[in-house]
């Protein structure tokens, strides 16, 4: 293979990873949910430091506290992988978007 066609190639690969990034799954507001949700299991230090009072923010949205960044583990949350979120810090942001 070429130099130019696999720099086509890697391209390609990084435009497809960009567009499933912004094409993420929303996230329902569902009991099961909120029970796999990570924010409040104590393995999240924004969430624990900031004394966040909710959970799920990636379905709900932001919360209205506006938390400082720490760290973030919702790259590991099984919601995050469930629904293909692959961004963090909803808390901030807010809810993930289709």
């Amino acid at each position: 293979m070429s130099l130019c066609a696999l720099a086509t190639l890697i391209r390609s690969y990084r435009s497809q990873q960009n567009v499933k990034r912004e094409m993420c799954m929303q996230v329902p507001d569902t009991e099961a949910n909120r029970k796999s949700c990570i924010c409040d299991k104590g393995d999240c230090p924004t969430y624990n430091q900031n004394e966040l009072s909710d959970t799920l923010f990636c379905a709900i949205g932001a919360s209205p506290k506006m938390p400082r960044r720490v760290k973030c583990p919702c790259r590991v949350c099984p919601i995050s992988a469930t629904f293909d979120l692959g961004e963090a810090f909803y808390c901030i942001k807010g809810a993930a978007k289709e």
